[in-house]
């Protein structure tokens, strides 16, 4: 029988559900599956394509149990899609909540979710990922994506800063995202905090993709949903 080629829909739904750094340990799934099989069973699934997306499944299913085991519990849980950035900074600063000059010379290039999605939140040091000493903010991201978690987005920033109302004094988080250029040609990306006066802030940090972080800097990532 003549293999088919995977269709436009396969593809995406293949995509959607396996990402690339998940690759090899899928891989490995599927080998570790047939290895006992022999050239029998790598023709069935030639033969029989179905067959072959079965097993991929199966293995997607059981490499994902496996992510979600080592995930750290959700944080908080936000919903995209609901307030414009426009309204979404009006109640932050009705709050009385501190917004900085830069986060208002960047604002306009803030887009936001066109509908609604919830979104699952962990907050993680630099060393939880595995990088005691600190390191570089590109590598730090780059860790953090090969372990299953994603980039913010400005508008989740804001959400975040007008909900997290109960913040500890001096606590300080950066938010994991690409940064924002400022008319200086600045990247920026945003901090919430509390600072010294008790004062909730929505304020910047530089974020060069070389600049070193400290072991002990905080992040907020997305944790996927399975």
């Amino acid at each position: 029988m003549k293999r088919k080629g995977v269709t436009k829909m396969e593809k995406a739904e293949y995509e959607k559900n396996v990402s690339f750094f998940d690759f090899l340990e899928l891989a490995k799934i599927l080998y570790d599956e047939l290895k006992g099989h022999g050239p029998v069973a790598l023709r069935n699934f030639l033969d029989n394509p179905n067959e072959l997306r079965v097993a991929c499944k199966n293995a997607n299913m059981d490499l994902s149990e496996r992510v979600q085991k080592s995930f750290p519990p959700v944080w908080k849980s936000i919903v995209l899609g609901a307030m414009s950035a426009e309204q979404i900074l009006v109640a932050i600063k009705n709050s009385k909540c501190y917004v900085s000059e830069q986060i208002l010379e960047i604002f306009n290039k803030i887009r936001v979710s066109r509908c609604k999605i919830e979104i699952d939140l962990v907050v993680l040091s630099v060393a939880e990922l595995g990088m005691k000493d600190g390191g570089k903010l590109k590598d730090i991201y780059s860790e953090a994506g090969a372990q299953g978690f994603l980039l913010c987005s400005g508008e989740l920033a804001l959400l975040l800063r007008l909900l997290y109302v109960d913040q500890k004094e001096l606590q300080y988080l950066n938010i994991a995202m690409n940064p924002i250029v400022d008319p200086g040609g600045i990247p920026l990306s945003f901090v919430i905090e509390r600072d010294e006066i008790g004062r909730l802030c929505l304020n910047v940090f530089c974020s060069y993709e070389e600049r070193h972080m400290d072991g002990c800097c905080r992040f907020v990532f997305i944790r996927p949903r399975q």
